[in-house]
């Protein structure tokens, strides 16, 4: 497990940095008023992973045939691999600045103080605790000691809607954890376990977000101005129909199709399209930092909601299986029996 946790550390890091990478380029390749059809396209190209748990399921039953299928096709030459990447010629520069003068300008303090805090903070909140100093000395430096701020000055041209952007991005990424997180947990554990039927039922979650992101991020160009009216759509959508997954049980899975697929499109309305807001407010010259700090808070949301979900769930998991478990299991006689049954030394 530690190994795991090793992997998929750096998996999320080469992720991050190109996820970022991907949407600052396009963002500032983009003429403003078509970034968000410009990134729409950008978001597609990803469909042949959305049914990645279907794949991973598969994997796991066939895992000989496939993985060697999967070796043969990245072996086979395609044409596409030899084509040159056709990109415009970014319009935004640097201002004559050299590279050692660009890293001279990142805050490594505040990078340390912000890793360093959300980590402690998330060990706290899982075992018990308040490590939130680290925090605080990451709130002072931020505010009254960083000579270049993690938030630029400039930023603050339009601080209401840049704060509201990036306030619905952070919630929207809780909702977004507990698709990624927990409805494939419950798709497994309690609607049986079959590895095509699981699949299948995380496939709609999936395709309603990307469905969401392209067509949300399309009608940001297209509705120029109606961006207030596209998030609380995107909003009502999202709150809406993931509260109603509430009414879930064991027996009612045919009920459960048309809520994850709303509550994804909802989802998948707010999580790209805010980023991209955030993205059209800001100076030219600051898009990849805005991207970088809308990937940022996305990433934060998403794990501290994450941790607090599953302290919810393990806090009413653990009385409820004694209850109606173990209870009944010691009453009914099962341990007497299980003990009664193993072979004498």
């Amino acid at each position: 497990m530690n190994v795991f946790i090793a992997g998929t550390t750096i998996a999320g890091g080469g992720a991050g940095i190109s996820e970022l990478t991907a949407l600052a380029v396009t963002s500032e390749s983009a003429p403003t008023r078509k970034r968000g059809a410009y990134v729409a396209v950008l978001v597609f190209i990803v469909i042949p992973f959305v049914p990645c748990s279907l794949y991973a399921r598969l994997i796991a039953l066939l895992h000989l045939a496939i993985l060697r299928a999967h070796y043969l096709y990245l072996e086979l030459p395609r044409p596409d691999r030899h084509q040159p990447l056709l990109l415009p010629t970014p319009y935004i520069k640097l201002h004559g600045k050299t590279k050692k003068q660009v890293l001279a300008e990142i805050d490594y303090v505040v990078g340390f103080l912000s890793i360093s805090g959300l980590v402690l903070f998330l060990a706290g909140l899982q075992w018990g605790g308040y490590q939130i100093i680290l925090i605080i000395v990451y709130i002072v430096w931020e505010g009254w000691c960083a000579k270049y701020s993690m938030f630029p000055h400039r930023l603050k041209q339009n601080p209401r809607i840049l704060g509201l952007t990036l306030l619905i991005t952070s919630i929207s990424d809780a909702n977004f954890f507990f698709f990624l997180m927990f409805w494939p947990t419950q798709a497994y554990n309690v609607y049986r376990h079959d590895p095509i039927q699981v699949g299948l039922r995380i496939l709609p979650g999936a395709l309603g977000i990307l469905t969401g992101d392209c067509v949300v991020l399309a009608l940001l160009s297209y509705f120029r101005g109606r961006n207030k009216e596209l998030m609380v759509i995107s909003c009502v959508l999202m709150t809406a129909s993931t509260g109603s997954l509430a009414c879930a049980t064991q027996y009612n899975m045919h009920k459960l199709w048309g809520l994850p697929i709303l509550g994804a499109l909802g989802i998948g309305g707010i999580v790209v399209p805010a980023s991209i807001i955030s993205t059209i407010i800001c100076p030219d010259d600051l898009i990849a930092t805005v991207s970088a700090l809308a990937v940022s808070i996305r990433v934060v949301s998403g794990c501290v909601s994450c941790c607090a979900y599953y302290n919810v769930l393990a806090g009413k998991f653990v009385p409820n299986a004694i209850k109606y478990i173990g209870v009944p299991m010691v009453t009914g006689g099962s341990t007497t029996r299980l003990s009664s049954s193993k072979p004498s030394s």
